[in-house]
Parts: structure tokens; C-alpha cells; sequence
């Protein structure tokens, strides 16, 4: 008879080290590919996903019902076109020009002047009477135009 000799288990452990070691090559082989040699082409497909040209549906027109008995219309359903603005900081270059450009448009300055007038007489009602000139001036001192439109819901920029 013949015997067989016991394979050693510290030759199944090299076997096996060297098929997991391969495959930890093949996968950091392939993503130094995908991160360095190809990395422009990927960067470019993500620039283009994140800054896009997005069409505006067209308008669908009104439904009208038509009384039979009067031969009147009646319009049960219709457009409504809300407004949306909003910047994209990763393509805005000059924030601040942003602001300053589409901020009058965005913003009434005159109701938000309105406003702050109000919100001070409404301050200056409930101020105490003992309190010293110099306190109610700081008290009742008005909001300049930035702080009035960070406020303001009318407008909703968001620039980082």
C-alpha cells in the first residue's frame, strides 16, 4: 500500500496569501487607472452632470368645461408659472456681484423700509421711559439694506 502524504496546511496558507494578494493588486491596479491615468475624463463627466442646461416645459394651455344650457365657459384648471432663481455656488465666480445684480430685482427695497419703520415704532412702544437717550437711539437704530434683505424671505440666495 501506498501512503499518502498529508498535504501541510502552511501550503494552503501560501496558496491562498498569493490569490489574495493578487486580488488586492488587481483592485489597487485599477483604481490608480480610474483615479490618476483616467481621472480628467471622470472629472469632466461629474462637471457636466452637476452644471447643466435644464429646458423649461412648454405651457399646456387651460381646460374649460362648456354649460349646455347657457353655452357658457367655465375654466377648471390653468397654468400656474411660479419663479425660481437660485446660483449654483461651485459656478458662481463673484458672489457679491450676484447679490448686487439680481438683489434689486429680487428685493422692494421701499417694503422693506415700510417694514423697518413699523418694526421700530413697534420697538419704540415697548421701550421703558427710564431708559436714557443714547439707550433708545441704540434701540431704535434701523437695519441697513443687507440686513434687511438677508431677512427677507423674497429672496433666497444661496452662496457659500
Amino acid at each position: 500500500m501506498q501512503s499518502r502524504r498529508p498535504k501541510k496546511p502552511a501550503d494552503r496558507n501560501k496558496i491562498m496569501l498569493i490569490v489574495y494578494g493578487l486580488i488586492a493588486s488587481i483592485i489597487v491596479i485599477r483604481l490608480f487607472v480610474l483615479q490618476v491615468v483616467e481621472g480628467n475624463y471622470y472629472r469632466t463627466v461629474a462637471a457636466k452632470e452637476h452644471a447643466g442646461y435644464t429646458e423649461l416645459p412648454a405651457r399646456r394651455g387651460e381646460i374649460y368645461i362648456k354649460d349646455y344650457h347657457n353655452n357658457d365657459l367655465f375654466r377648471i384648471d390653468t397654468n400656474t408659472t411660479l419663479s425660481l432663481f437660485y446660483a449654483d455656488p461651485t459656478l458662481v465666480k463673484n458672489p457679491q456681484k450676484v447679490v448686487e445684480t439680481f438683489g434689486p430685482l429680487l428685493f422692494d427695497q421701499e417694503d422693506a423700509q415700510k417694514q423697518e419703520r413699523q418694526r421700530l415704532e413697534e420697538i419704540a412702544k415697548k421701550l421703558d421711559p427710564t431708559l436714557s437717550e443714547d439707550d433708545k437711539k441704540k434701540a431704535l437704530m434701523p437695519k441697513n439694506l443687507e440686513e434687511n434683505m438677508s431677512e427677507s424671505r423674497l429672496i433666497d440666495i444661496m452662496l457659500v
